[in-house]
């Protein structure tokens, strides 16, 4: 005979079934754990677990539940979070917190462990049935839980049922069968022919499967130099009329029912006017974007969710530990070489190219002081290339691909997709030459 927790061999379900399923969410976990010890709730358990743990100490719930989850887990706190917690999602946005190492223990980067990133409580039907057919009691996966997934990942033509998420978790899933419905009526799902929502389907699971550090200043480098190449409007002030907003393009690509769901208010946006929420996910910085937004804004910026974690993965921080850029020390050392900066750096041609759209400007701002940067004003201001580089004793290839980087910064909409390795490549600059007219 089963129990709502597992076998009935307190032996066997106290030892076993105390660990965390696959995928399951920290709150189901703390929740099962709670009907295993007999506490009346989950605060209950985690405080009195907490304080055995550190007497005299008090934390935040989060804190608590993280430490305690982690013990129950028998797992090293980072890996727990990782894989029990919506943090990896919700560490591509918001405040930045302290890393291990700089002075502030591993557990304060909990804070957030126990966020919910819906209103609700969501599970699959389907997933119930088969985990009670095969464990013996269902759980809680913390995938249902991110933000516009109405369907589940595996039963992709299965809808996620909601609960409010009130001590929803103490439960197991099956409770709540008959009581649960479903979010909304938008149709948006994995499998929902509209690309752009199957991209940010597919670009939030990747940002929760993310390793669990702070990339912020990478993801906004590489969603700011996109949406720039893109001629959409990168910051608060409209500087050039022709610039589109990426809330337009939400507008434009996706149901007004799924988009209210998840920025509520967006239904009354009116086009050319800012919508804060989804366009500061291109804005340098980041500082008011949402994990949501993140996601979305992938999902429109390019044709693969694939090719957005390439760029990101291979974006560097702004400044390394000895303070100088790498990029642009192998940029000068190479003389801008798209396949020797692809060796040095061990990367591949696509990711140089990334981050050569991601620094083009500190590029060509180092590039003044140099025989380079002359040949470059001096090409500009109507000389011919060869003359630049003879009265300026610049190494011409180098001049060409500055002329590349300098084109793109001024025409950014010539910044097509299919011609971003050309831009770093060897290529004439006659056929791009910048008009003389400024």
């Amino acid at each position: 005979m089963k129990s709502e927790c597992g076998p009935a061999s307190p032996s066997v379900s106290g030892h076993l079934f105390s660990k965390p399923m696959v995928d399951e969410f920290i709150l189901g976990h703390l929740g099962r754990n709670r009907r295993l010890l007999g506490f009346p709730t989950t605060e209950a358990l985690v405080t009195e677990r907490y304080l055995e743990l550190n007497p005299g100490c008090h934390a935040s719930f989060a804190k608590s539940c993280a430490v305690v989850g982690t013990t129950l887990a028998e797992l090293d706190i980072r890996v727990y979070i990782q894989l029990h917690t919506l943090l990896p999602f919700l560490r591509f946005a918001g405040r930045r917190e302290a890393s291990p190492g700089q002075g502030r223990p591993v557990s304060f980067e909990v804070s957030r462990s126990c966020s919910i990133a819906r209103n609700v409580a969501s599970f699959c039907p389907a997933c119930v049935e088969e985990d009670e057919s095969f464990w013996g009691f269902s759980y809680w996966r913390r995938s249902h839980q991110l933000p516009g997934h109405d369907w589940c990942g595996k039963h992709v033509e299965t809808r996620l049922l909601d609960i409010p998420q009130v001590r929803s978790f103490e439960q197991v899933p099956r409770t709540f069968l008959t009581s649960a419905h479903t979010s909304s009526d938008t149709e948006a799902h994995t499998s929902d022919p509209n690309l752009v929502v199957n991209r940010f389907l597919a670009a939030s699971e990747a940002m929760l499967d993310s390793p669990l550090r702070d990339r912020r200043a990478q993801v906004s480098v590489v969603l700011n130099s996109r949406a720039h190449s893109l001629n959409i409007c990168t910051g608060k002030a409209r500087l050039a009329t022709t610039k589109e907003l990426l809330s337009d393009w939400c507008v434009r690509a996706l149901s007004r029912e799924f988009l209210e769901d998840l920025f509520p208010g967006v239904s009354n946006k009116e086009p050319g006017v800012r919508f804060e929420p989804i366009d500061s996910a291109v804005d340098a910085g980041q500082t008011g974007a949402s994990s949501a937004a993140i996601a979305l804004a992938i999902a429109l910026l390019f044709p693969e969710v694939e090719q957005a974690f390439r760029a990101i993965d291979s974006a560097e921080p702004h400044v390394t530990r000895r303070g100088k850029c790498a990029t642009l020390e192998t940029y000068y050392a190479t003389r801008g070489d798209l396949h020797k900066m692809a060796n040095v750096l061990k990367l591949s041609h696509e990711d140089v190219a990334h981050r050569l759209l991601a620094k083009r400007a500190q590029i060509l701002r180092k590039a003044k002081d140099t025989p380079e940067g002359r040949a470059v004003a001096m090409f500009v201001q109507g000389r011919s290339l060869d003359q630049a580089c003879k009265d300026s004793g610049a190494y011409q290839p180098l001049v060409e691909r500055l002329l590349w980087l300098n084109l793109l910064k001024s025409h950014p909409a010539a910044s097509a997709t299919n011609r971003e390795l050309d831009m770093v490549s060897s290529v004439s600059p006659m056929a791009a030459r910048p008009s003389r007219k400024r």
